[in-house]
């Protein structure tokens, strides 16, 4: 696995299956249970919630038989209202492709439930909860696996940010590009008979302020590309000979990300969170949908490809 964020949640009467669900998932760095400092001292139960579902990529919420409601005259196992509350506050903020349940056989699940991918287990009368949840936690792996390879809509912009960088850079250079549109290094027009564009995305959003972009391309050519639109400026790779080079490779930073460091900071100062942890977490996801979603745009163009920068 690609090492995602998990939240894990639960009653504290069924913290012994959410400690199984962890360990399932032990080759996973970041997996956090509701427990393991993710409410703060000085925040509300809501806010801490809230903030938990902005962080993470995924959550699994375990639905143990705590308490018991009576419907229509009879009697059943059920979960605590206030699993069943963090279960639709991740469904709503990450979707239900990432928002799973470990759940007790006994308890009956409400129809509402359908579409949203469910692990049983039956609960072990040796208390060995690690190879009670076994089969739950591998199907919710290959869920996750499968979500991996997809980019999502969130509150955030990077999804939004990556459509608009295809179309309005990436779709409108590859055309003019493969009508031999004239292309300058340096002011000085060159020819070219093959091209190949690459795309290289910061790890840190820090690597696009101007100071990082500027030592990151000093040792790049400029290259304006003009078209019926306008001139789209950005570098050549390589050691392109005018005149010997048939074939020109291009690549672009995407400083359209800027724009997710300033949501992210204005989301951090109106929740006075401050901390660099956050800060990193809301990044690392938001650059990563960005490369997964441009990924999935450019797919099926063999001359363009998405890379770390």
């Amino acid at each position: 696995m690609n090492n995602p964020s998990i939240f894990i949640g639960s009653s504290s009467e069924g913290l012994p299956v959410a400690r199984a669900v962890k360990q399932q998932f032990s080759d996973v760095h970041d997996v956090v249970i509701w427990n393991e400092g993710v409410f703060q001292v000085n925040e509300s139960y809501l806010e801490s919630l809230v903030r938990a579902a902005d962080l993470f990529d995924f959550a699994i919420l375990c639905l143990t038989p705590d308490d018991v409601t009576k419907s229509r005259g009879e009697e059943k196992d059920s979960p605590r209202d206030n699993v069943l509350f963090e279960l639709g506050l991740f469904m709503g903020r990450l979707g239900r492709k990432r928002a799973f349940i470990v759940c007790d056989d006994s308890i009956k699940i409400l129809s509402d439930f359908q579409g949203i991918t469910i692990g049983k287990y039956r609960n072990p009368q040796d208390k060995n909860y690690l190879a009670a949840v076994g089969n739950a936690c591998t199907l919710i792996r290959n869920r996750i696996e499968s979500s991996l390879s997809e980019s999502g809509l969130s509150f955030l912009p990077s999804t939004a940010l990556a459509i608009g960088y295809y179309e309005n850079f990436i779709l409108k250079v590859r055309d003019a590009l493969v009508e031999g549109k004239e292309i300058r290094i340096d002011s000085q027009p060159i020819a070219y008979t093959d091209f190949s564009l690459r795309v290289l995305v910061p790890r840190k959003l820090s690597e696009l302020d101007p100071g990082n972009l500027k030592r990151k391309v000093k040792h790049l050519r400029k290259v304006t590309l003009e078209t019926s639109f306008r001139d789209f400026p950005f570098y050549v790779y390589g050691d392109y000979i005018p005149g010997k080079s048939e074939k020109l490779e291009l690549l672009d930073i995407p400083t359209t990300l800027r724009a997710s460091e300033k949501i992210i900071e204005l989301i951090l100062q109106r929740d006075s969170i401050g901390k660099s942890f956050e800060k990193d977490k809301l990044e690392g996801k938001e650059i990563s949908n960005f490369k997964k979603a441009l990924e999935n745009l450019t797919e099926k163009y063999a001359d363009t490809s998405v890379e770390w920068l």
